[in-house]
């Protein structure tokens, strides 16, 4: 029995990562744990027993009908940044192309607003536009905006699950999965089949930030996953950012939190950009960025859209024609002006300010 052959089986057994990572460290690796476990040293039920028994070739044939590629901790072409994790998982199982890594964390909470949500897609299209990768875990709220901002811009990303890679969490987001994995990759340490549980998605987020040589929350409340994603990425030494929000609003306390304890704020694209570019380096190409220097992406100026609302309030879609623009434009020029101060949105309208 060899490490992989170990690793694999030992995978398809249902237990929380951070018990498997134990029994590896106590029993010799892999495959001393698998070991363990047949003999009845280690107690697992009898499904979980029976799922580690079924040989690892039989398991990799499986797989590879099915299209899901395997990335081994130690191997060349797992993935740089996991491994210095405190618990990095042995096995990855993938989707699609796994483009090239650190990425940009874009995360927070499934209960966001209309303003976090503009937000998190004008992030994850700025910086799918700038050729960066977007990590996020395709969840409801945040992390899907990210998502949607990156496939809008034709970009590369990933999606970490805490389901198996065959199985879409939330059923909502699978249109959103099968786009991004166009140019991106969707992983987890689970196996295919393994349905989302609660306790699956905290030990999923620090993938996530393995993953990510920046992590920004864009909101998270108190308690929840956003904020699990900020702590790891503080203990693991990733630059950690935080959009500053609202003292009274629940989605913004977290962000606030974190910020407080040391988190760096972004008040804008430019500011998210200008941080990447000092943490990574410059990007090979700035096709999309060159047609804005602000968004990323052509969108109306300042001028004519603060022209075209009307003192009381113009909806967003009026606007868009006004302006003689797409709604995905305008939504990322009012964000903008949402952030700088110049414009407010109330039941989806856009108000001079």
């Amino acid at each position: 029995m060899n490490r992989r052959d170990a690793a694999l089986q030992l995978a398809y057994a249902p237990m929380h990562p951070d018990r498997r990572r134990q029994l590896c460290v106590d029993l010799g690796g892999p495959e001393g744990a698998l070991r363990s476990i047949w003999s009845g040293k280690v107690t697992l039920p009898e499904d979980a027993l029976a799922a580690t028994r079924i040989p690892a070739a039989e398991r990799r044939e499986a797989l590879a009908v099915r299209g899901i590629g395997l990335r081994f901790l130690g191997d060349p072409d797992y993935p740089p940044g996991l491994s210095d994790l405190a618990n990095p998982p042995s096995v990855l199982f993938t989707r699609g192309s796994m483009p090239s890594v650190p990425g940009i964390a874009i995360v927070g909470t499934r209960r966001a607003t209309g303003y976090g949500l503009r937000l998190a897609e004008s992030f994850g299209r700025a910086m799918a536009g700038d050729g960066r990768t977007v990590v996020s875990g395709l969840a409801k709220g945040i992390d899907g905006a990210a998502h949607r901002g990156m496939v809008g811009a034709g970009g590369r990303g990933i999606a970490v699950l805490g389901s198996g890679v065959d199985r879409w969490y939330p059923a909502v987001n699978r249109t959103l999965g099968e786009q991004l994995l166009k140019n991106g990759s969707v992983i987890s340490e689970y196996p295919p089949g393994t349905r989302p549980s609660p306790w699956r998605f905290p030990p999923r987020n620090r993938i996530i930030v393995g993953l990510s040589a920046v992590v920004l929350i864009v909101e998270a409340g108190m308690p929840g996953g956003a904020m699990i994603t900020g702590r790891m990425a503080a203990d693991e030494h990733r630059e950690l950012f935080a959009v500053p929000g609202d003292i009274g609003r629940p989605a913004s306390v977290g962000c606030n939190l974190l910020i407080r304890d040391g988190g760096w704020p972004v008040l804008g694209v430019d500011d998210l950009r200008e941080a990447v570019d000092r943490i990574l380096g410059p990007p090979v190409t700035k096709t999309q960025a060159a047609e804005h220097p602000r968004s990323g992406i052509g969108v109306p100026s300042v001028s004519p859209l603060i022209a075209a609302c009307d003192p009381a309030g113009t909806p967003i879609d009026e606007l868009a024609k006004r302006c003689h623009r797409s709604v995905s434009e305008i939504l990322v020029a009012v964000t903008e002006l949402e952030l700088a101060g110049v414009v407010r949105v109330e039941a989806g309208r856009v108000v001079p300010q």
